[in-house]
């Protein structure tokens, strides 16, 4: 197994990333009109906290510190407000960067980010600016 702080963090994306939103595709759709352009609404989440999972050799151990995730931040899950955030797990998949997207949103961002950094690696955890 790797150590979670042997791995540099962000690693760099490219055009193989794979963004998974909990949304799944049917048969084929007609495509969509561009949306219009609307004012920013308040109660959308201005925080982003990308939490990039480390590479483990084996599914148990990875397995486990997603659980451990799940558990933390099953604490700090609310509906989305301006003061909340939204959760993005970057993981390594083979040669790509796989993005999953935490249903819903997270309160207290910062507290939250200091949580999963004693958990995974100060520099895993990156809290942003929507």
């Amino acid at each position: 197994m790797s150590n979670p702080s042997d791995r540099k963090y962000p690693p760099k994306s490219n055009s193989n990333d794979v963004v998974r939103t909990g949304a799944r595709s049917g048969a084929q759709s007609k495509p969509t009109p561009p949306p219009a352009p609307v004012e920013h609404v308040s109660d959308e989440p201005q925080q982003v906290i990308r939490l990039y999972f480390p590479y483990f050799d084996d599914t148990e151990s990875a397995v486990q510190l997603m659980q451990e995730i799940y558990a933390i931040t099953e604490d700090y899950r609310t509906s989305p407000t301006a003061t909340a955030a939204i959760l993005m797990i970057h993981l390594p998949v083979d040669e790509r960067n796989v993005i999953l997207r935490m249903r819903g949103a997270v309160r207290d961002p910062v507290n939250l980010s200091d949580v999963l950094r004693t958990k995974v690696g100060y520099e895993s955890i990156i809290l942003e600016s929507a």
